[in-house]
């Protein structure tokens, strides 16, 4: 990809992350980059195209770690103090490659931004901030029962009375304002304490 368009979707993340993407025109786009429309459209077909080519990396962002955390999790299957580690590890990983990771946060501001005016957002938004994560977590707290580390006769309702306060405190601290160490620091001290405390 070349310079020029790299600014322009870094322009473009920013705006959209802090107004929305329907505030936000190729105009107000090109005064940040300091080019001329017609260069806009030189390299991108409408703003539309913009969105589209930063929810793109986004997912493939999110579905590599995902993989990689997936291939991580059946070794959690060797007690429940190397569980409690290794499950600590990857949430760690989850929080600075995912949650706090520039581009993947600003990409999920404008999710929670738009996704009441614009369907194909609304869709990503219910998927990656709800449906994936409750399928992850499901799939960690089955591996959990099955190896004693917790009791739960229901992982779907496990993972959703674990989601509920994470989902809460990523409002609170990652989703809102300026995104800062700590702020993250704050997140992560709550979540993991709310593990803690479920995983007792």
């Amino acid at each position: 990809m070349n310079q020029t368009k790299q600014a322009i979707l870094d322009a473009a993340l920013n705006l959209f992350s802090q107004k929305g993407f329907s505030a936000v025109s190729i105009r107000d786009i090109c005064a940040v980059v300091q080019i001329k429309e017609s260069t806009v459209y030189y390299h991108v077909k409408n703003k539309e195209a913009i969105l589209d080519d930063l929810l793109a990396e986004f997912q493939a962002k999110s579905e590599a770690l995902i993989a990689k955390m997936f291939s991580a999790f059946p070794k959690l299957a060797g007690g429940v103090e190397a569980g409690e580690e290794l499950f600590a590890k990857i949430s760690n990983e989850y929080v600075d490659n995912y949650l706090a990771d520039s581009f993947c946060n600003k990409v999920m501001r404008i999710l929670c931004i738009d996704q009441l005016n614009n369907p194909k957002v609304q869709k990503l938004y219910s998927y990656w901030l709800f449906e994936k994560p409750l399928e992850i977590q499901k799939f960690v707290f089955s591996i959990f029962q099955k190896e004693g580390i917790i009791s739960c006769e229901d992982p779907e309702f496990a993972a959703e009375s674990f989601y509920s306060p994470v989902f809460f405190c990523l409002s609170r601290y990652l989703l809102t304002g300026e995104l800062t160490s700590d702020k993250i620091d704050c997140f992560k001290k709550s979540v993991f304490r709310h593990l803690g405390e479920y995983l007792k």
